[in-house]
């Protein structure tokens, strides 16, 4: 398991999610729609996406990571969860991944 240090994560990698929050306007958002976000890290795009009215959920499995998501974006649902096997409730209209896919092992 990777351990992550969010605080690094914002300060020297925020270019992960700077470059990638265009790529919330192909996702399309609509109000009232519930998408997931896998990988969510500290919850940047997972915010942008929200933004839209959409219901977001993001997850990661990082505890750090989430811990420091909740406490950016208190009214965003995020939940340390593993994005190759997980099970949530509810059933999402879309989902978003940004630079995770790499990171998972089979």
């Amino acid at each position: 398991m990777t351990i992550w240090n969010p605080e690094l994560y914002d300060q020297k990698h925020d270019f992960v999610s700077n470059l990638s929050k265009d790529l919330t306007s192909v996702l399309h958002p609509q109000k009232h729609e519930e998408i997931l976000d896998i990988g969510c890290g500290t919850g940047d795009l997972t915010n942008e996406i929200s933004k839209s009215g959409a219901t977001v959920t993001g997850i990661d499995t990082s505890p750090s990571m989430i811990d420091a998501a909740k406490s950016k974006y208190p009214h965003i649902e995020f939940q340390v969860l593993d994005g190759v096997d997980f099970q949530l409730p509810q059933k999402f209209n879309a989902i978003f991944s940004n630079a995770v896919i790499h990171w998972i092992k089979y």
